[in-house]
């Protein structure tokens, strides 16, 4: 009898430390009914820019003001694009949508950004400016597309949990290093409940 219950009390043990693992993240408690109604409860917004503020990267096409180059819901790859100008970092911020959730509590803000080199592999870092003060995360990108993001479950500048005002005047934008250096996406999600 022993035997036929132990792969099924392995599935429970596995199928219990994923949950854990899961929830984790978005709350401390130990009691699994919480952790599954907070999960059940947790919601995020997408907000993606609607106006640049700090225009150091050159654009493609040409013409095209910075932010509407990376604010595309669905990415169009090489279509529209920001790039590098030359060798050392330069930085486009760009000012995003004010939210429209009522959620109480922010769990986290994390900012994506859509990326790739056209020759090997470049560094880049991506951006998020919160009371006028800079702080990145670096990624490296290969010569395909791919997503990089960085999360913050506390604002940086004030190591407390965010605020929606906090939200609505973040800026947050992408550091290229050079010519071979291209973001089609900057976008932020935030986590709530």
């Amino acid at each position: 009898m022993l035997r036929k219950m132990i792969p099924a009390i392995v599935f429970l043990a596995i199928l219990i430390s994923s949950v854990v693992t899961l929830t984790e993240a978005f709350v401390y408690q130990t009691n699994s009914q919480t952790m599954t109604q907070t999960i059940r409860n947790s919601l995020e917004e997408t907000l993606r820019p609607n106006a640049s503020s700090v225009t150091n990267l050159g654009i493609y096409p040409s013409g095209t003001p910075n932010w509407e180059c990376v604010n595309d819901i669905a990415p169009d790859e090489d279509s529209t694009y920001v790039f590098g100008r030359r060798n050392g970092y330069g930085t486009d911020l760009y000012e995003v949508q004010d939210h429209v959730s009522s959620g109480n509590t922010i769990r986290s803000v994390t900012i994506w950004v859509r990326c790739r080199s056209t020759i090997g592999t470049q560094r880049g870092r991506i951006v998020v400016n919160t009371y006028d003060n800079n702080y990145f995360g670096a990624f490296d990108m290969a010569t395909s597309h791919s997503n990089h993001s960085t999360t913050y479950a506390a604002n940086p500048y004030s190591g407390v949990a965010w605020t929606w005002a906090e939200i609505d005047s973040l800026r947050v934008g992408v550091s290229l290093r050079s010519q071979a250096s291209r973001c089609t996406q900057v976008w932020i999600v935030v986590t709530y409940i």
